[in-house]
C-alpha cells in the first residue's frame, strides 16, 4: 500500500497540468515499512527526452541529485512518476520496457486537455527482463 498526503497528491496534479502538452517527470522519495510505502517528497526533474510530448527521460545527474537528497533527509528513492498527456494513466509498452528499478513505484498521471484526469500507482515486479510487469498498488490519501 502507498500512503500519499493530500499535499503531494495536489503537487502531482499541478506538475502534470503545468507541463501539458508535454510529459512531466519526477522522482518519488519517502520511506518503506514492510508492505507500506509512504511517499513524502516529490522531486520534479527536467524531461530530457528528445520528444517530450510523447515520452519522458530522467537524466542520470537528476537521479544522483535525488540519491544525495534522500540520504541527507534520511529518505529513500521510492520510484518515479510521469504524465500521459491525453492518454490513460496506464503503463504503455514503452513504460515497461524502460522501467529498470525492480520493486520500485511507478506512477502515471493522466492529463486530458490540460486538466488532471487520473493517477495510478504500480510496482515493478520480475527480476528477469521477460518476467517484468507492473502490479497495481493500492493508494491511501492522507490529510
Amino acid at each position: 500500500m502507498i500512503m500519499l498526503a493530500q499535499r503531494e497528491f495536489e503537487q502531482l496534479k499541478l506538475l502534470a497540468e503545468v507541463a501539458y502538452p508535454e510529459e512531466f517527470c519526477a522522482i518519488l522519495l519517502g520511506t518503506r515499512d514492510g508492505e507500506t510505502t509512504r511517499l513524502t517528497r516529490i522531486l520534479p526533474t527536467p524531461n530530457t527526452h528528445d520528444t517530450p510530448r510523447r515520452a519522458y527521460a530522467i537524466s542520470p545527474a537528476a537521479v544522483i541529485v535525488a540519491q544525495r537528497k534522500s540520504r541527507e533527509d534520511e529518505l529513500q528513492i521510492l520510484g518515479f512518476v510521469h504524465s500521459h498527456p491525453d492518454h490513460p494513466a496506464e503503463p504503455s509498452p514503452t513504460d515497461l520496457e524502460q522501467a529498470l528499478w525492480v520493486g520500485s513505484v511507478y506512477a502515471i498521471v493522466s492529463v486530458r486537455a490540460g486538466k488532471f484526469a487520473a493517477i495510478s500507482f504500480y510496482r515493478l515486479a520480475g527480476q528477469a527482463l521477460e518476467e517484468r510487469r507492473f502490479l497495481p498498488e493500492e493508494v491511501k490519501l492522507q490529510k
